[in-house]
């Protein structure tokens, strides 16, 4: 699957930033010229894309997985004190690490 149309499924809109993050190591893709077009493009496998599922994790995700409403995720986050990954100061947008996401996320559904 191209990285972009994976970034989109996920909620992500800034695909320079995702990029980045490829780019740098953090996410796991090939770069493989287009068939098509052509031009080089980042493509992830299957098992790079569990394996991103299984590291990071975004609002829309954790909505898809708990059915919790994105905003009331952003205000755990934001009670929790939990920050978007951001390797030597990359903002990248909503991506989170799962393990500390979604432990507040988790802790927040124990005292409902």
């Amino acid at each position: 699957m191209a990285a972009a149309a994976f970034a989109r499924s996920i909620g992500l809109r800034d695909y320079s930033a995702f990029t980045a993050l490829i780019e740098r190591g953090h996410i796991a893709a090939s770069h493989v010229k287009s068939p098509r077009t052509a031009r080089l493009q980042w493509l992830m496998s299957e098992a790079e894309i569990a394996d991103f599922r299984k590291r990071f994790v975004m609002p829309t995700m954790i909505t898809q997985e708990t059915g919790r409403h994105r905003n009331t995720i952003f205000a755990v986050f934001s009670a929790a004190g939990v920050k978007p990954f951001q390797p030597e100061g990359l903002e990248a947008g909503p991506i989170y690490l799962r393990e500390v996401a979604m432990r507040a996320t988790s802790n927040h559904l124990k005292k409902r």
